[in-house]
């Protein structure tokens, strides 16, 4: 008979292994501190060209947006995995405009490979050339951890 600790680890790495951003499986909360920043004004570039290739104006930056992008990704940094969690409050709290979404990532080590992560994933890419106006981006990682960075779109 397995043990409990060890199905719920199984369980845990299964649902890291397979990408599962609402996976339910109790991960625990990483002590320690976690640093987060704004990274519209590196992603913003990179993303409008996107945009502009495929016929769309740009977005403006914006900084409810992207505060709430910070606020976000430290919270998945602080749990260690994806999440969409609590987006709907998120984006009330920032003043968006429904309807709005967001893009999570997790690894890339800097704005334009982010934005490339999207780009080459079906769901992803329709948000970034969604009917969309504002955008916020950013990035948290805890120490020795990998970075975590959220884009939310809105109008």
């Amino acid at each position: 008979m397995i043990s409990r600790r060890r199905f719920v680890l199984g369980a845990a790495v299964a649902c890291l292994a397979s990408g599962v951003a609402a996976c339910t499986t109790p991960i625990a909360v990483f002590e320690g501190p976690v640093t987060g920043a704004i990274a519209t004004g590196a992603a913003i570039g990179p993303v409008n060209a996107f945009r502009a290739e495929n016929g769309l104006s740009p977005l403006a930056a914006d900084d409810g947006l992207s505060i709430a992008a910070r606020q976000h990704a430290e919270f998945m940094a602080r749990r260690g995995r994806l999440s969409h969690a609590g987006f709907r409050g998120r984006m009330r709290r920032a003043g968006a405009v429904f309807p709005a979404a967001e893009n999570v990532a997790m690894g890339q080590t800097d704005a334009d490979a982010a934005v490339v992560a999207w780009s080459q994933s079906a769901g992803h890419r329709r948000n970034m050339l969604g009917d969309y106006a504002r955008v916020g981006v950013a990035r948290a990682e805890r120490a020795g951890g990998r970075p975590y960075w959220v884009m939310v779109l809105a109008n």
